[in-house]
């Protein structure tokens, strides 16, 4: 199943030596979920959204574009965790102030090694247009890393 993550420039290489471009995406406490749902567990947040909807932006300057297994076991839908989870009513005012965009989402409960990792490329649709543009002999994870790392 091909599936995204977004970060900052920052996070991709400067957060001391387990950075993402080091050692791959680590598992990270939950902070911010609709009713604290999974509060409390570690995971790394992907949506099949390859353009990451502006209400849930506020780190999406590069995209990681990785290939995981949708039987691993570790990879949860959001929607099927937050039906278990939430009653009617929450789950209605949930797709309400998301608009509906979190059904894109996943979570995987535990850290994704660098060998899933299909591309790493700019956020923005028209960045990574104008790297290709710029020499498509290039891929996109090339021309991205160029440019963001």
């Amino acid at each position: 199943m091909i599936l995204y993550h977004f970060t900052s420039f920052y996070n991709l290489k400067n957060v001391g030596p387990e950075n993402i471009l080091a050692v791959g995406l680590k598992a990270m406490p939950v902070k911010n979920c609709p009713e604290g749902v999974i509060r409390q567990l570690r995971c790394v947040w992907l949506t099949t959204n390859s353009d990451l909807p502006p209400i849930f932006s506020s780190h999406a300057e590069v995209r990681i574009k990785l290939v995981i297994p949708s039987s691993d076991r570790r990879l949860v839908h959001l929607p099927n965790l937050l039906r278990k989870r939430l009653s009617p009513e929450q789950l209605a005012r949930v797709d309400a102030e998301t608009d509906r965009a979190g059904r894109t989402f996943y979570v995987f409960f535990g850290d994704i090694p660098l060998d899933r990792f299909r591309a790493v490329e700019y956020a923005d649709a028209a960045r990574r247009a104008e790297m290709i543009s710029v020499d498509p002999g290039i891929d996109q994870h090339e021309a991205a890393a160029r440019q963001a790392i």
